[in-house]
Order: structure tokens, then C-alpha cells, then sequence
């Protein structure tokens, strides 16, 4: 079936959704809708198979035949035709992107993994940055990790900026949004009762684990704290040890997706 084709040369009501969207967290969320541009973020949606709900495009345009290829093999039920002025007002691009994807937004839970065995999981607790969100998922991606996991008051994994940081690799990597601490550790606590073995560790600069100890090997579960704060109380007391990355210069920390990539490539290279 073609899709339902809007034309806007106005901002009326439905640019209005479109661009709340974009900027709007509780709008995403409410309307349980993602906004997505850009070639490779589009591509890794498409490969996983998240469902296409509309695309836009600037009115007239010819569309290339990667972007026709999007719309017929996801078959959006809305085709918007903006004028130009509008596309290029909604595209979060300085040239504006060919096509702009509303998709409907991935929730997975907890509770879809009760009876998983994950090697590797990755908590990110209270993350308040959408592009190191989304560098931290783009890192997990590249090392193999099972299952990423967003904790506490956090930043939201579909903002658009993590979206682009992560290049799609939300897409690829299962990635779990729990506010709530207590429901995360009854989650861990399961997985040390199944997985011999399974330690969970947290990350500092101050920790009393070398990166480089033997006993930072899968399976486990790795903690990175807060920006600015580090790790939470709760979370601090909880794990098993905390873990350091010796550094030389001046500077005691690392920004998150460096200190994950730098945690995440010592793990994944015990497991070679």
C-alpha cells in the first residue's frame, strides 16, 4: 500500500510533532517515536528492523536510489514533502539530510532478558550527556558487548545527539533504559546466581583494582559512573571492586567513552 502523503509549506501541526521529535524528550516518549537522520544511523535502524512510521523529504527532490530504497523496503505508512526552507529548519545537518526517518521507538526491558547469559554487560549510571551516551554505545558495539544498560536520572538514549554520537549503534547493541537502581541489582544479583563466576565491577580513578589484574575477565558486568559525580552510593557499595586505569599526566580522569573504550578492550582482549 503507497503511503499517505502530507506536503507542508507551513509550519502547521504535524511540522510541529515532527520537530518535537527532534527536540523534545517527553514527546519522544509519550509518542513512543525516534528521530533519526543521517546515511549510517538510517542504515543501522533499517538492519535491525525497527519499524518505519513516516519519512520526510524536501517536496520536488529527487530522492537517490538509496533513499527510495529506504522507503520501500520499510514502507512507511506517512510520506512528508516539505518545502525546502522547512526540510532544511528540521534537519539537524548544516546541509540538509535527504531523508528524515520517524521510527517507532525500541523499548526493551529488563525482563526481556531474565533468562539471558550475557559475557559482558555494560551500566551506564546517570550518563547526562547525549554525545558521550552515544560514543559509549558506539565503543560497546565495537568490543562486543552483550547488553548495555542506561541507570539512574540519565540523559535519554533516543535524543538525537546520542543517536548521531553512536553512529546506530543503539540499533546493534541492545540498550535498556532502568531508572531504578533496585531493579538493576535484583537484575545483576540473578545474573550471579546463573553465571558462575559473573563478578560486577565499578570503574575510578581511585579504585584499588589494576585495569590489568586477572580477574578483569568475562563474564562481568562493568559500571561507569556519572560524568562529573562518578559512581552513585548505591551502586559504589554494591560492586564487587572498583576498578583503576593508571594514567601519567596531570589530568586523574578520563571522559566516559575513552575510559570505557580503555576498559572494554582489556576485557575483550582476555577473550581472544
Amino acid at each position: 500500500m503507497s503511503p499517505r502523503v502530507i506536503r507542508l509549506e507551513v509550519k502547521n501541526d504535524d511540522f510541529q510533532i515532527l520537530e518535537s521529535l527532534k527536540t523534545n524528550r517527553h514527546k519522544r516518549t509519550r509518542r513512543g517515536q525516534i528521530f533519526v537522520e543521517g546515511v549510517a544511523i538510517i542504515n543501522q535502524l533499517v538492519g535491525a528492523g525497527v519499524p518505519v512510521e513516516a519519512v520526510v523529504h524536501a517536496a520536488g527532490a529527487r530522492l537517490s536510489d538509496w533513499a527510495s530504497d529506504v522507503i520501500r523496503t520499510t514502507g512507511p505508512a506517512t510520506r512528508y514533502e516539505l518545502a525546502p526552507d522547512l526540510m532544511g529548519e528540521l534537519s539537524d545537518r548544516a546541509n540538509p539530510s535527504e531523508i528524515i526517518v520517524v521510527a517507532r521507538r525500541p523499548d526493551p526491558t529488563l525482563t526481556d532478558y531474565a533468562s539471558a547469559s550475557p559475557e559482558v554487560v555494560v551500566v551506564l549510571d546517570r550518563p547526562a550527556s547525549p554525545g558521550n551516551l552515544g560514543s559509549a554505545i558506539r565503543s560497546c558495539d565495537a568490543f562486543g558487548v552483550d547488553l548495555a544498560i542506561v541507570t539512574g536520572h540519565a540523559c535519554d538514549i533516543w535524543d538525537p545527539q546520542s543517536l548521531r554520537a553512536s553512529l546506530g549503534a543503539v540499533f546493534a547493541v541492545p540498550t535498556i533504559a532502568e531508572p531504578s537502581p533496585a531493579r538493576l541489582i535484583g537484575w545483576l544479583d540473578s545474573l550471579r546466581a546463573e553465571r558462575e563466576g559473573f563478578r560486577v565491577l565499578g570503574t575510578d580513578s581511585g579504585g584499588s583494582l589494576q585495569i590489568d589484574d586477572e580477574s578483569v575477565r568475562a563474564p562481568l558486568a562493568v559500571i561507569f559512573g556519572n560524568e562529573a559525580t562518578g559512581l552513585s552510593q548505591t551502586l559504589r557499595e554494591y560492586v564487587d571492586d572498583v576498578v583503576a586505569i593508571p594514567m601519567h599526566g596531570t589530568v586523574n580522569s578520563l571522559n566516559l567513552a575513552s575510559a570505557l573504550s580503555v576498559m572494554l578492550y582489556e576485557v575483550d582482549r582476555r577473550r581472544r
